[in-house]
């Protein structure tokens, strides 16, 4: 990596729009335009690649962004946020020209289940689709997590295991777009494969526990009586 003295300042012009329907439902929408777009560019000298921090021209993303909240049972709750986008960039680098426009998609999904006893558990998963970053590409890739939890000593402790990246997928794989007489392909495999098992105690009253919030509260209006 090199540095860049010629490097500009971006510029950004945002237009959005948002909406929500008490606490299950929201949704934005917005177009965003860029001048002097800032994004890591490569230049190929013989057999060594030099990357650097550069303007490329001009660039838009039009994002449409929505999250679902919804008590399917008594015993269940889905969680959901959907992102769905728009980009394109173009511009010239040193040494070849940028042009594409693409659609990118983050889904991310979360449910909780309740059960009797004192038992709980949650599932969820995340998937991020094909994404581009300049002259860099990222495969799309996904990952999916659980955990189960039980409450113990008259729910004033709790015992919790949970895994992470179950099937460990998250892994990137990265690859260049428009390097003149060149090409890279690159693996990033991470530790995202975890196993936890924990276990909370929670001190104290509720008698106390409610004294405090009803001395929370009565602070709240004060402050609000004084602005």
């Amino acid at each position: 990596s090199v540095g860049n003295p010629m490097l500009k300042t971006q510029a950004q012009f945002r237009y959005e729009l948002k909406y929500q329907h008490k606490r299950w439902l929201r949704f934005a929408l917005s177009y965003n335009h860029f001048i002097d777009v800032i994004l890591p560019t490569t230049t190929v000298v013989e057999d060594i690649f030099y990357t650097k921090q550069d303007n490329i021209g001009e660039g838009y993303m039009l994002l449409f962004n929505t999250g679902l909240n919804v008590p399917v049972t008594e015993w269940w709750t889905a969680n959901s946020d959907i992102l769905l986008s728009n980009i394109g960039l173009k511009g010239e680098t040193t040494q070849s020209p940028i042009h594409f426009s693409t659609y990118i998609a983050r889904l991310n999904l979360n449910n909780q289940f309740s059960f009797k006893k004192g038992w709980s558990a949650e599932a969820g998963a995340y998937y991020a689709s094909r994404d581009y970053n300049g002259q860099t590409f990222t495969s799309g890739m996904y990952r999916v997590n659980a955990g189960i939890q039980k409450k113990i000593w008259k729910d004033k402790g709790s015992i919790r295991l949970n895994v992470d990246d179950i099937f460990h997928s998250w892994v990137y794989q990265n690859g260049s777009v428009g390097l003149a007489n060149a090409q890279y392909f690159q693996t990033i495999r991470n530790d995202t494969q975890r196993v936890g098992l924990g276990f909370a105690y929670r001190f104290g009253s509720d008698t106390f526990a409610r004294k405090s919030k009803h001395k929370d509260n009565a602070l709240d209006e004060e402050k609000g009586r004084m602005q």
